[in-house]
Order: C-alpha cells, then structure tokens, then sequence
C-alpha cells in the first residue's frame, strides 16, 4: 500500500513523503524479542520478514529485534540491519559475527556493550531508566510511570492488535462482525486467522454448502451456530428447516424449535421433503416470472439439512428426486433455498459415487475440519497445502470456496 502511495505522488522513500509535509503515515515500529524462537515456530513467514528488513526502512518500517545468539540469524538477515547492539557476551566471536572481524570486547559490567555508529565500533553504557537494586523494583517504578503517563492522555488509546482469541465467542464474534446483513440471512461463523476478519456464510446465495471434518472437530457446534443464529432472528428472517438425522438422534432436541417444519430419521423422507422444497419454489419462481417481483421478507428461506449418509444415497438413486433436487440448487437457487450437508464421510468421491456427492465436488463450497493435508473429498491446489502445513486444532476449519481457501 504504501508502495502505491509513494508511486502515485512521484516519490520513493518515507523520509522523502515526510520532507514533502505528508503527516499521515505513522512511522511503524515492529518490536520483536527472541528472533530465534520466531524464526523456528514460524518458519514459513521467513520472506517475509527478510522482505520487511529488505524494504521496510524506505517505506517507514523500522525492525527492533532481540537475540540471545547471532548464529541462528543468519547473514541473509544481518546484511540488512545496518543498526547493531550487542550487550557482553559469553563468547568471542559472538562480536566477530555482528561487527565484522571486531577484536573489541566489553568490560563484563550490566549494561555494558559494543554499538556500530557509522561503521565505527564503541563501547557503550546502556542507561538504567528506573532506580532500585532488585529488578522488581525497577518493575514496580516503571508500571507507576506508564500510569502516570496514562493518566496525562486519559479516555485515549492505542488502537488494540486484532488477535484470534483461543476461545472464539458469540460475544467476541459480534464485536469483531462490521459488514450489514442486507439479506438478513447472512451468518458469521468464526475468524479468518489471515485478516482478523469475520468470515460470514450467506445462506441465501450460499444454496449449497458441505460439512467434514474428523471427529469431535467442531463439525456439530458449526451447524449449532447457523440454527441458533437462524432462531434468533426468526421473527425478522423467517426460516423453514427440514431436518434428516441419522440414528445417533444429535438434532432431536432441535425439533420442537419454531424454525423447524419437518424432522425425520427415515433416510427415504429426503425424497418428500426435496418434493416439497421444490414444490414452494415453483410457485415462487412463477411468480417473480409473471410479476418482476423480487421475493418479500415474508417468504421464508427453505433449508434443507442433511446429516444422513443414507439420505444422500436415496436421493441419489431416484431419477425423479434428482431431477427436482438440481432445479432446486440451479432453476430456482435464487428464490431463497440452501442446502447443507453436515457431517459428510471424508473419502474420495469417485467416477460411480452417488449423484449428489459428484455435484458437491464440483460446486466446491465445503467447510472442512481437519488437518488440509487429510481432506479426500476435493481437490486442493499444490500453493495451498505447502502454505497450510500447521496443524489444526479442534475448533479450527478451512472453508474451501471455489479455488480459493
């Protein structure tokens, strides 16, 4: 971004957007202590950080970093930090690496070292901010100074670090949710590690989505958290589940809830309730033909929820029933219709698998709770398994839309 911005008025470094009265930009100062255990506990963020050492001081991006050795650093590293400290060491040739062949050594005194001043080596004392001869002490000075300093700029803050909290909750998700619900069925179901971002399904447009993942990953509180968001807001986006559970009856209790028309066990009723669906959104769809009506707030989203593997294979082998069933997810998938699969088999959906299955791994719209590396049923581009290496924790889901993950 700030590339752009110089380019865009004709400049080429922060010093010069400074010197031409721009006050805008503030100058970052990115602080990081233990370089070591970063660079080993994130080892793909490694051209990054060299990129940022690299660029960073012509575009106002100044890098501070501590460490306890300069072996692991590497010179790839050390040829772009121009600016160097060491403190006393317990090693000789830990001055060599960071000045060049330096046979200086500090006197072993706290807070004694050596400093690079335009390619002159000094000893330096380093400044003792805060009296006391215990280090608690000074801790306890120094927290009295950041109060007093709090005090001066009182009811103004910096602006917090965005952070994934460890425990993502319904409270935490709405402060963090910005975007506007104009579809009013639009659901936000967790936090996208990259941005800090809520990441929202809208189940109006989404029309299918599929759910796997391994056990006890979170496949079940997901689907939770859509039917309890949906209950919440029922007055103001209605909504009509038809609901197929399998034999482990997860979803009972659900089936009293007023968002819940029809509940069912029978793997077979899936042909009946995709007869119904379809039925409604005929109608509608006539409708918004004949009038050029888009549809009222009154008409309810139809969600058909599936978590019955035998469910999926019936559908599958009814001619009739697919037939509807693909008007339903194409003709008519804009007159306010979603299916969701929860709980699919992850395996690897061949040539003469069911129907179904084949369409959902061609619509690729899957939220999958698992390790990527693991994932069978589609597909996942080279760049994005190399990139998604870490391992997940329960909780944790890649939503895989389209080419994108």
């Amino acid at each position: 971004k700030r590339k752009e911005i110089f380019s865009s008025i004709g400049i080429t470094s922060f010093a010069s957007y400074r010197e031409a009265g721009y006050t805008d930009l503030p100058h970052i100062i990115l602080m990081i202590d233990n370089f070591l255990a970063l660079k080993e506990l994130y080892p793909d963020h490694e051209e990054d950080l060299l990129n940022l050492c690299r660029e960073g001081i012509s575009l106002g991006i100044t890098l501070v970093v501590t460490s306890i050795q300069t072996s692991g650093i590497s010179y790839r590293y050390l040829s772009n930090m121009p600016g160097r400290i060491c403190l006393y060491c317990n090693q000789r040739d830990e001055y060599s690496s960071m000045f060049d062949k330096c046979r200086m050594e500090p006197k072993n005194v706290p807070g004694r070292g050596l400093i690079a001043e335009d390619k002159e080596v000094y000893e330096f004392q380093s400044y003792l901010a805060f009296d006391g001869e215990k280090e608690i002490e000074r801790a306890k000075q120094m927290k009295e100074m950041i109060r007093e300093t709090d005090n001066l700029y009182e009811g103004r803050q910096a602006a917090p670090i965005p952070m994934v909290p460890e425990v993502l909750r319904q409270e935490a998700l709405e402060k963090l949710c910005t975007e506007k619900d104009e579809s009013g069925y639009r659901i936000p179901v967790g936090v996208d590690y990259e941005d800090v971002e809520v990441l929202s399904l809208d189940l109006a447009s989404q029309n299918v989505l599929a759910v796997s993942g391994q056990e006890r990953g979170g496949k079940s509180n997901f689907i939770s958290l859509i039917l309890g968001n949906l209950y919440r807001k029922m007055f103001l986006s209605p909504v009509s589940v038809y609901l197929l559970d399998d034999g482990r009856k997860g979803w009972k209790p659900y089936e009293d809830w007023g968002i819940v028309e029809r509940y069912s066990l029978n793997p077979d009723d899936i042909l009946e309730y995709v007869e119904e669906i379809h039925s409604i959104l005929a109608e509608r769809y006539q409708r918004t033909m004949e009038d050029g009506q888009i549809l009222d707030g009154q008409e309810p989203l139809l969600l058909l929820l599936v978590d019955n593997q035998e469910a999926v294979l019936a559908l599958g082998k009814n001619p009739a029933a697919m037939k509807q069933y693909k008007e339903i997810t194409g003709k008519f998938k804009n007159c306010r219709v979603c299916v969701i699969y929860a709980g699919l088999e992850d395996a690897a959906i061949g040539f003469s698998g069911p129907e179904v299955l084949k369409m959902l791994k061609e619509q690729r719209n899957l939220m999958y709770f698992g390790n990527l590396s693991a994932l069978k049923i589609l597909d996942v581009p080279n760049p994005a398994l190399r990139y998604y290496k870490k391992e997940i924790t329960p909780g944790d889901a890649y939503y895989i839309s389209g080419s994108s993950v």
